[in-house]
């Protein structure tokens, strides 16, 4: 049994064990975040402020959304009638 791949239990009745080399490879990360973009066009402050926008723009949307109950689509129900007549 394994925990985040950080831990991991190899039977019940040992204690767990730690996996010393992906925690310091995950600390290397602590509070840092990667932003990957194929724009060579822009700098690295301008990188992340588009990163910033977009998710500024992303939680006004799930704002709305959730106060209103607007979803992505629209759509229109048409029900056709057909009527008989038998002479």
């Amino acid at each position: 049994m394994a925990f985040s791949g950080f831990f991991s239990l190899p039977s019940r009745r040992n204690a767990p064990q730690r996996n010393e080399e992906r925690m310091k490879s995950a600390e290397k990360l602590d509070g840092g975040y990667i932003l990957r973009t194929s724009r060579t066009d822009l700098t690295g402050d301008q990188i992340w402020r588009t990163y910033v926008l977009l998710t500024r723009v992303e939680k006004g949307f799930e704002y709305l959304k959730s106060d209103l109950g607007l979803r992505p689509g629209i759509f229109i129900l048409v029900i056709k009638k057909t009527q008989l007549k038998i002479p």
